[in-house]
């Protein structure tokens, strides 16, 4: 019986064998043959690829396929037909478009993410991307395809495409953003939706003037690409709201309660890059300050037709927006005349005219129908105090000028912007009270009284320097160890007078609670009339 089985069984193969021997056979010769090719032949390349086929690239957004609202006009994507090429040799894939725009690119893997710990970026870049952060590429090949007269480009190394970067003195985060951008509130993150790019990368930002600036939030701009979108783990929000004008995102946190700062961390700021939007822009205040915003409504108004958002409250909401700056730039009262802002036309001298306008300051030229001079002196009456103004404002008078003074503190916007308006000069100590000089006619005249303490770089970049671009003239006078009550405080070889350096490099805060809130002044009158003399010699000529 068990004989029996066994010839069965071989006389069962051997009819097997010979009803299948063709088809092992021909297996067998197409293995024979996948191997010498692959043995033989040069491997093909993503940059040496000539194919003649139709394509369709499935771009899915939070699992649906972008409208034309979606997708910006900068997007440079091609829809329809694609293909994905897999070579198993290095693990990649490449995309290639029969019928791609005249900016068409490649996607292929191989991809790896880099950390930057000095810019906070995050980028996930394929293979060799070219220095240049433009989209050019090197190494691409051509291919045509007779049946439909068409050319695609196969572009083997992708460039980085850098949104985000550090501007200015102080280190600004500024991103200047455009295609689909989608704003995600509740997450404070910017989504720039590239379906042509193969990088991907985010930057987080603080978006004010001044890096080292507290109480600001972060902000995070992703850049996606054509694997974030394809990657159905990656979740990219619909848009709730879609604009047609322009955005900017800014806080109003850091130091803008102050009045500087207010004007030359915020103010001027918004002033100028939003200058050639013609007021349609949309401005997204996050760390919104509602009296700020409201004290300065009226310069706001003139910079956009529509209200400020609170963006920090648009929970559940995702606005989105073609064309968007993130972050500002532009701090200190200056515009350097190699930006582009300036060169379509933002000044100081303009956004002077801006606020003429806005509080009605009816003289544009000092000394303009007067003979007399008209000074406003700045008082202050807690930190930094000038213990004989009473004497100099005396001094003044009797060399011919007619004296105001003023304490900022107690009056308006309004009131103080009119009052310094119609004077010829103002002058007073180092302080945040010289930011009224930004309501000085032209051609009048700063006078900076300089505290002791070698203060001159702040005193230079908060006051001397912006002159130049109101049309001011400006004098300084400084402050020597005998008119400073520090040496009445301090015995004289302390460093505190003999090497105010040495307290400088103990930290802004150690120098500020020094020379800044423990000192006061009183100016010696001869020095400071030849000071009021020459003043006066500027205003006549």
């Amino acid at each position: 019986m068990f004989k029996m089985d066994i010839h069965t069984i071989l006389g069962g193969c051997k009819r097997f064998l010979r009803k299948w021997r063709l088809i092992l056979l021909l297996f067998m010769s197409f293995s024979i043959w996948v191997t010498t090719v692959n043995r033989f032949m040069p491997t093909v390349s993503e940059a040496h690829l000539e194919l003649e086929m139709d394509i369709a690239l499935d771009v899915r957004v939070s699992n649906e396929r972008p409208n034309a609202s979606q997708i910006s006009e900068n997007a440079n994507v091609s829809y329809g037909n694609a293909t994905e090429i897999k070579n198993p040799e290095n693990n990649t894939t490449s995309t290639v478009n029969s019928h791609p725009t005249e900016n068409a690119n490649l996607s292929y893997g191989n991809a790896t993410e880099n950390e930057n710990p000095e810019n906070n970026t995050t980028s996930t870049i394929n293979s060799h991307p070219t220095e240049n952060a433009n989209v050019s590429y090197r190494n691409a090949t051509e291919n045509e395809n007779p049946e439909n007269n068409t050319t695609s480009t196969i572009n083997s190394h992708p460039t980085d495409l850098v949104l985000c970067r550090k501007v200015g003195p102080d280190y600004a985060d500024y991103c200047d953003l455009d295609g689909d951008i989608r704003v995600e509130a509740i997450t404070s993150t910017i989504y720039v939706v590239k379906p042509n790019e193969i990088i991907s990368k985010s930057w987080t930002i603080k978006p004010y003037v001044r890096w080292y600036a507290p109480n600001i939030k972060n902000w995070t701009v992703k850049l996606m690409g054509l694997d974030d979108i394809n990657n159905q783990n990656n979740f990219i929000p619909a848009c709730s709201i879609n604009h047609s004008n322009p955005a900017i995102l800014y806080s109003m946190g850091g130091f803008s309660g102050n009045i500087y700062h207010t004007f030359s961390d915020l103010l001027f700021p918004l002033y100028a890059i939003s200058f050639g939007f013609n007021r349609e822009v949309h401005f997204l205040s996050t760390d919104f300050v509602w009296w700020l915003n409201d004290k300065f409504e009226d310069i706001i108004v003139r910079l956009t037709k529509h209200q400020v958002v609170n963006i920090d409250e648009e929970y559940g909401q995702v606005h989105c927006y073609t064309k968007m700056v993130a972050g500002l730039k532009h701090p200190n009262l200056v515009i350097d005349k190699s930006e582009p802002e300036y060169e379509r036309g933002a000044s100081m001298l303009n956004f002077k005219d801006i606020i003429r306008e806005v509080y009605s300051l009816q003289r544009k030229m000092a000394m303009e129908n007067r003979s007399i001079p008209r000074l406003i002196f700045i008082s202050r009456k807690k930190t930094r105090v000038i213990t004989n103004q009473e004497e100099i404002s005396q001094v003044a008078s009797e060399l011919g000028f007619k004296v105001v003074i003023a304490d900022p503190e107690i009056l308006t916007v309004v009131e103080i912007a009119q009052l310094v308006n119609s004077c010829d000069l103002l002058m007073g100590i180092h302080g945040a009270g010289l930011t009224n000089m930004v309501f000085l006619p032209e051609n009048a005249v700063l006078i900076q009284i300089l505290p002791f303490g070698e203060i001159d770089g702040s005193g230079n970049t908060c006051y001397r320097d912006p002159t130049a671009g109101m049309g001011l003239r400006y004098l300084e006078y400084k402050i020597t160890t005998e008119e400073s009550s520090l040496s009445q405080q301090y015995s004289a070889d302390d460093p505190v007078l003999t090497d105010p350096m040495s307290i400088f490099q103990k930290g802004w805060s150690v120098m500020a609670s020094v020379y800044l809130e423990n000192q006061n002044i009183t100016v010696d009158l001869g020095r400071f009339t030849e000071v009021l003399v020459q003043a006066k010699k500027l205003l006549q000529n």
